[in-house]
């Protein structure tokens, strides 16, 4: 049995699924929420029961992370298993996840944390594999492709830079510097309402946004 529960929250989806996919490569066998749930499945309970059955628990720490419940369920459950765990630091260092969660720190027992940078996946991985084979858990997963096909396919979804949206022109007659000012002129009006204005004071700043989108030609009223 070689299958890695990879624990995880939604924001570090990339980071988990190419971990993953170079597992799945090399011949050991991944579990992910996003692909092994099956449709209508109950998710604690599938959950619960990949980590019962896993041979590791590979755990993804991270600013988000570190607020999830559902992790540190997860986490919980596999040192209560007496899982071997191997925690992987993205964006946070050691000193400063074990400062925020002393809790996670004694769930680990003095396991080794491996910090990952995003160019160093390829070589962080191998010190993953060397920590799975230390504890006696070997490759011996036979590479299913199609798996792998559908991870690089989600990957390279998560990847894709998303297109921005378009800024609305069509009933402004001024360019992208004149919109920018209305915006900034916007947020200081919205800074100056505060409660408890009196009805005159927020009728005398709006009397001067109207004015100066006026002047501006912002507006229909010209």
């Amino acid at each position: 049995m070689s299958q890695i529960f990879i624990s995880h929250v939604e924001e570090d989806a990339s980071i988990a699924f190419e971990i993953a996919l170079r597992l799945e490569e090399v011949g050991y066998s991944s579990w992910l929420s996003e692909f092994d749930v099956p449709a209508g499945g109950d998710y604690p309970t599938e959950v619960a029961k990949a980590i019962t059955h896993c041979a590791g628990f590979l755990i993804l720490i991270s600013p988000y992370s570190l607020e999830s419940g559902q992790v540190y369920t997860e986490l919980l459950q596999a040192f209560e298993d007496n899982k071997y765990l191997l925690p992987v630091l993205h964006d946070i260092t050691d000193e400063k996840y074990k400062k925020l969660k002393p809790n996670w720190r004694y769930c680990f027992k003095g396991a080794n944390s491996i910090e990952l940078l995003p160019e160093e996946v390829a070589s962080t991985l191998n010190r993953i594999i060397g920590g799975l084979e230390a504890t006696g858990t070997y490759p011996g997963h036979k590479c299913d492709q199609d798996r792998i096909e559908n991870i690089r396919k989600e990957l390279c979804k998560l990847r894709r830079p998303r297109p921005k949206p378009a800024v609305p022109t069509s009933n402004f007659e001024s360019g992208p510097s004149e919109l920018r000012e209305a915006v900034d002129f916007l947020s200081m009006a919205h800074q100056l309402l505060r409660p408890p204005d009196t009805p005159s004071r927020v009728a005398a700043i709006l009397s001067k946004v109207v004015k100066w989108f006026k002047v501006k030609k912002l507006t229909r009223g010209r």
